[in-house]
């Protein structure tokens, strides 16, 4: 994979990675496990964002995945950043493996 940087518009300038596929996602995420509660999800959503951040990793297990959305719906309908700039990750843990429960998480 090669590395490269996409603009953020006005915010700075992302370093990324060429995926096999063509796509390119950036390094640096925010991780969001210790984020509680829709302030704090939104309060660390706006920042990242505004600080240039497309990327958010997010798991069923943090039970934070709805405020994360609904931060990230709020910039994406105000127009600051578009849907297709965004990247989301999450985890599915062993016991979620079986399929009625890997559906749910993911």
């Amino acid at each position: 994979m090669a590395l490269r940087k996409i603009d953020a518009g006005k915010m700075a300038s992302v370093p990324c990675l060429k995926m096999s596929d063509g796509n390119s996602i950036p390094v640096l995420g925010l991780g969001t496990l210790e984020l509680r509660g829709t302030e704090q999800a939104e309060i660390a959503v706006n920042a990242a964002i505004d600080a240039g951040y497309r990327y958010f990793d997010t798991a069923f297990h943090y039970e934070n995945e709805k405020e994360i959305g609904d931060a990230l719906y709020k910039r994406i309908a105000d127009g600051t950043v578009k849907r297709d700039e965004i990247f989301i990750t999450t985890k599915v843990t062993i016991k979620n493996m079986n399929n009625l429960s890997f559906i749910k998480t993911v």
